[in-house]
């Protein structure tokens, strides 16, 4: 078995004397220093993993970041043997967008990696993307992915010009996760959790944005943000130091989309007759879908 263990759950002017009419002398006004020119942010560390800032793209990268550390030690685990019989069976599920199906029990059974597995019940949000981006490290970046796995490797042309691809991973035969309807509750958000369901509903797939570029109008230095949900913001300060700029101008030819989908599911019959009321109405849950998820499921299914 691999190990590794990190820190997972876990720096003015002067007077002067001058001459006059009349031999008499006058201060001087006082002068104000040179205003340095704004300076741009710093560049970021040569080694920084190619899939850092797509996984990571708010975070500045440090080796001593807990998920940079986890992220290492995964993608060792993942190019070595018994690590790659897991990522060999990665596939193209779209342009640019490749997908696992990652068994939480083999996984667990072979990689001896504590810090993995707490962040994946406890703080999945963090979690998952520090898998995402070692599954990415190993398939396009390893000498082992690129032998192993030419289909789903981005051509070197294509590569210069284009997005770069995304991974996602899909947890299945995770035992310690599932939770009733009743269950939904506060205490259990930002957990990994799991229901069983009847679908219901399915709306159409949508756009979601969730990334897009702004220039400064006084500087032209340009930053990208975030949108949590779709939420569209404009930035509050630019970023370039000395920079007082307010105005920002959206560079649309930059914007990031993601495939998005409501679903709505019903509670199992068997679970409501398991219930202590019999006759209440069974329980609905409306849940979102991104990326490779969406068109998964169709009414009437058992997901």
């Amino acid at each position: 078995m691999s190990s590794g263990r990190g820190r997972f759950g876990g720096r003015f002017g002067g007077r002067g004397r001058g001459r006059g009419g009349g031999g008499s002398s006058q201060p001087s006004q006082p002068s104000q220093p040179p205003q340095p020119p704004p300076r741009p942010p710093p560049a970021a560390p040569s080694n920084v993993p190619p899939s850092w800032s797509i996984y990571f793209p708010e975070l500045a990268f440090s080796e001593e970041d807990r998920r940079a550390e986890l992220v290492a030690t995964l993608a060792r685990f993942f190019s070595s043997e018994i690590g790659f019989e897991l990522v060999k069976h990665v596939r193209t599920v779209a342009e640019r967008e490749v997908m696992l199906e990652l068994d939480y029990v083999a996984l667990k059974a072979r990689a001896d990696i504590p810090d993995l597995f707490a962040a994946l019940e406890m703080a999945p949000a963090e979690g998952l993307p520090c898998l995402r981006a070692a599954v990415h490290e190993v398939v396009f970046n390893s000498p082992v992915g690129r032998r192993e796995l030419p289909g789903v490797q981005i051509p070197a042309a294509a590569a210069r010009v284009a997005a770069p691809p995304r991974v996602d991973v899909h947890l299945v035969n995770v035992p310690d996760s599932h939770i009733s309807f009743g269950e939904l509750r506060s205490r259990n958000v930002g957990r990994l959790v799991s229901v069983r369901g009847t679908v219901t509903r399915v709306s159409p797939i949508k756009p979601l944005v969730v990334a897009l570029r702004f220039a400064c109008e006084k500087c032209e230095m340009t930053q990208t943000l975030r949108f949590a949900d779709g939420r569209y913001r404009e930035p509050e300060a630019c970023v370039m130091q000395g920079c007082r700029g307010r105005k920002f101008a959206p560079d649309h030819d930059s914007v990031k989309c993601v495939d998005s989908q409501r679903v709505r599911i019903q509670e199992l019959a068997a679970e409501l007759a398991a219930g202590d009321d019999d006759a209440r109405a069974p329980r609905f849950a409306e849940l979102e879908l991104q990326g490779s998820l969406c068109d998964a499921c169709e009414p009437g299914e058992v997901v």
